[in-house]
């Protein structure tokens, strides 16, 4: 039996004394290892994770064994193996102690931010981190649809120091199927019960857009923390409710789910226009399209809904206010049949005199697609694509039909952000935790609305309309 180098270091002495074999350590190279299989007529080969592609399989006589030393086979051409008549094995359990303790690192890794104070260190800079204790948070979901569905997925298989402990929604029957899917518990439809149990800590909200002012309130009167997807509410006066009962109680407990703030490509933006290295913005140009909206869908909703995004990301990016708006109706798409305006452009000038356009389709796209483009005086900044493989290839019928280059483009948001809304998340259970919520307060929802009832107002009108807000807070400074 052959064992490469590295797998038989492990367990020296198992290997050493296997009773009926005779084992020799050998190099893990695939070429290498072949030819000592040859000359030592060796019939089976135990390796490890070095991929074994080609001369091993013409080594191995018939009949022959590789052994993977741990669980998977992805490093062995099993085609090949099968081709050659190499029968193929791992050993499960093996690995299972490393396994554990390898996960164990990670989530300490990651709770106590270690992997970001080494890059900071290895760039020169010291800036400290704040970690979270282990010890866990519960949560409970209201709105059991698509992303309250990925978000209860995502506590509880993905956020260390949280777990999910209840799940409500209006339709009784999602809520049932989500917590019989994880075992937790459901309220069916009592979503002011699940609010109400002791054993809630935080409550994270992703129900219809509606009724996300209700059950903010309500969780403030429990003062417990709470998370709401974006738009914290409908319109400027319920927020201005939020934002009153918060200082009421003498903090921040909301978060509003903004969560591009922790996307890396305009975290990045962000840096870049904050350091100054290519001169002061001046304009900033977006896109926001998608493929589809459900029934009852409006026009102004393009903007409360869909653009609410880029109505916060920009101010963001900027760290600037606006100062009017105006919503402009162009020619509309021929696919577009559904009784609502589509696309349509938003233009909004902030009070330090940057110009921002922002393109919205919401639906007949071809996919999901946000772009994003800050330009500055020495030069741009723009929002990357998400990683994809570039193809370059003739399509079947190649005779009639040019050879091109493509790249894949998403049609689903949750795919698009799914990075940003794990870093999302797991900075607002850290800041639980520390007890002092960090992310996008209820202020950066409020502002949010009154820029998009400014829009609605202004659509038709030809005319940019000021967005005047309430003093700010000193809590939101």
């Amino acid at each position: 039996v052959l064992v490469t180098q590295p797998q038989y270091d492990k367990v020296r002495e198992v290997f050493e004394h296997a009773e009926g074999f005779q084992c020799f350590p050998a190099p893990e190279s695939e070429p290498e290892l072949a030819r000592l299989v040859r000359e030592k007529h060796a019939k089976y080969v135990i390796g490890g994770g070095a991929p074994y592609r080609n001369e091993l399989y013409d080594a191995v006589p018939k009949g022959g064994v590789i052994a993977r030393f741990g669980i998977g086979c992805d490093n062995i051409n099993l085609p090949r193996a099968a081709e050659k008549g190499i029968y193929c094995t791992n050993t499960p359990g093996a690995l299972e102690q490393s396994v554990a303790e390898c996960a164990i690192g990670m989530i300490l890794l990651a709770a106590r931010q270690f992997i970001a104070a080494a890059d900071d260190c290895r760039n020169g800079l010291w800036q400290p981190q704040t970690g979270c204790e282990l010890a866990g948070k519960t949560l409970a979901v209201i709105g059991c649809g698509a992303i309250g569905k990925d978000h209860c997925r995502r506590i509880i298989e993905t956020v260390p120091g949280a777990t999910v402990v209840a799940v409500s929604d209006y339709v009784a029957a999602a809520a049932d199927d989500t917590a019989a899917k994880y075992g937790i518990k459901s309220y069916g439809n009592d979503c002011d019960g699940m609010i109400k149990d002791p054993e809630v800590e935080a409550v994270v909200i992703t129900s219809i857009d509606p009724t996300h002012h209700d059950y903010v309130m309500k969780t403030l009167a429990e003062e417990k923390w709470c998370f709401c997807e974006k738009p914290l509410s409908q319109n400027a006066a319920d927020c201005e409710d939020i934002i009153k009962r918060e200082q009421e109680i003498g903090k921040r407990l909301v978060q509003v789910g903004f969560m591009r703030h922790y996307d890396r490509g305009y975290a990045e933006m962000k840096r870049i226009i904050d350091s100054g290295e290519i001169g002061k913005p001046l304009l900033i140009k977006c896109c926001h399209r998608n493929v589809a909206q459900g029934p009852g869908f409006k026009t102004e909703n393009g903007v409360t809904n869909v653009a609410i995004h880029e109505l916060d990301i920009c101010r963001w990016l900027l760290d600037d206010e606006y100062e009017d708006v105006q919503c402009v109706k162009v020619r509309q798409s021929s696919n577009s049949d559904k009784g609502y305006d589509n696309p349509q452009v938003m233009l909004m000038r902030t009070k330090k005199g940057c110009f921002i356009d922002v393109e919205v389709q919401v639906a007949d796209g071809y996919g999901y697609d946000i772009q994003c483009e800050v330009v500055c005086e020495n030069g741009t900044v723009k929002l990357p694509d998400p990683y994809a493989v570039v193809r370059r290839s003739r399509p079947a019928g190649w005779d009639s039909v040019k050879p091109a280059e493509s790249m894949p483009i998403m049609t689903d948001w949750k795919e698009r952000f799914i990075e940003a809304y794990d870093i999302e998340f797991c900075k607002w259970v850290e800041s639980v935790h520390a007890g002092k919520l960090t992310g996008p307060s209820s202020w950066d929802g409020y502002v949010a609305c009154v820029a998009g009832d400014a829009l609605n107002a202004s659509r038709g009108t030809s005319q940019f309309l000021k967005v005047e807000t309430m003093e700010k807070p000193e809590m939101y400074k």
